[in-house]
């Protein structure tokens, strides 16, 4: 399921195949890739950039170079959320040697839908 935006609206695109019934179809769920910001930079590892994700829905993939556990200087995770309940605003993360707040900040490129969560 792939989110679009159509005039500032989601559309969700769902590949129906042969002979499938469309009423069985479940269009409540688009994945995001969504951005982490200002991790700090010890903590900036897949396994943190996947525990912040799980807070907003269900992670299917965190993008980092193959056989590496640490990410960069932001982390890109493909999260799966329930279009049907609002964005998170906000959420307190807690590393081992610190803890940030986390809030939200909508991006809306043309082409594709991401999300933006800088660490205060």
């Amino acid at each position: 399921m792939e989110p679009w935006t159509y005039r500032d609206t989601l559309v969700l695109l769902y590949e129906v195949k042969v002979g499938c019934d469309v009423r069985s179809v479940d269009l409540n769920m688009g994945l995001f890739w969504v951005q982490f910001h200002g991790i700090p930079p010890l903590n900036m590892r897949v396994t943190m950039a996947r525990k912040i994700g799980m807070l907003l829905g269900q992670v299917a993939e965190v993008d980092h170079a193959d056989g590496k556990d640490y990410i960069g200087h932001f982390a890109l995770v493909r999260i799966k959320f329930d279009v049907n309940q609002p964005l998170m605003w906000g959420a307190f993360v807690e590393f081992p040697t610190s803890s940030l707040s986390l809030s939200l900040s909508h991006s809306h490129p043309h082409s594709h839908s991401h999300y933006h969560f800088p660490l205060l």
